[in-house]
């Protein structure tokens, strides 16, 4: 199974679970996307309020919507058309999010050119085919010292999370940031049980 299509399958899966509430309404939105845990990176960003920041793999929204709220803008970018429909939808029931939900193919960014001050990828990095060529198109797609902040499950056993096979050891990310000409200026393997956190800076 190709990695791209193993990345939609989970995501059709926690669509489905998520089916389970309905979440269309403002206070039903609200409710969901209390827990702190969601939009836990969004400090990595700095203040937001004049940035406009696109999450790639945007899923459900757990991280792109917080954002939305304290952001200028906040682009939810996905392959898959449902999660797309349904951020889509909440941003329409919420006239608070600064939100763009925005449909991708698997091997591009979506970005238009230096659109982004800032990217976030969480548990995605992984599941791109041709990272060194995906990383020279994102950077196209974001502004000049724009931040990207990759959170990655470690290339080891966790209590949960994808087959060890497809995980990138954080030094690989390293490497393939490196090459890509992006200054790589934080690691952090420490502070997660079970993800690594890698900052760069486009150049």
């Amino acid at each position: 199974m190709r990695p791209h299509t193993t990345l939609l399958i989970v995501t059709l899966l926690f669509n489905l679970l998520a089916c389970e509430h309905d979440h269309g309404d403002k206070e039903g939105i609200d409710e969901h996307y209390s827990n702190p845990r969601h939009g836990q990176f969004q400090n990595l960003f700095g203040d937001l309020s004049n940035k406009i920041i696109a999450e790639i793999g945007a899923g459900l929204g757990y991280d792109a919507i917080p954002m939305a709220r304290l952001a200028k803008r906040v682009i939810a970018i996905d392959i898959d058309t449902a999660s797309v429909i349904r951020l889509d939808s909440i941003a329409g029931a919420d006239t608070t999010l600064n939100l763009e939900a925005r449909l991708t193919a698997h091997d591009t960014p979506g970005l238009r050119p230096a659109e982004a001050d800032g990217v976030l990828m969480v548990d995605t990095y992984m599941f791109i085919s041709d990272r060194p060529a995906y990383l020279e198109r994102l950077s196209k797609g974001m502004k000049v010292r724009g931040k990207l902040v990759i959170v990655d499950f470690k290339k080891k056993t966790t209590r949960f999370g994808p087959d060890v096979n497809y995980r990138v050891p954080v030094y690989e990310v390293e490497q393939e940031l490196k090459k890509a000409g992006y200054f790589v200026e934080e690691i952090n393997d420490t502070s997660l049980e079970n993800r690594y956190i890698v900052v760069a800076i486009n150049q």
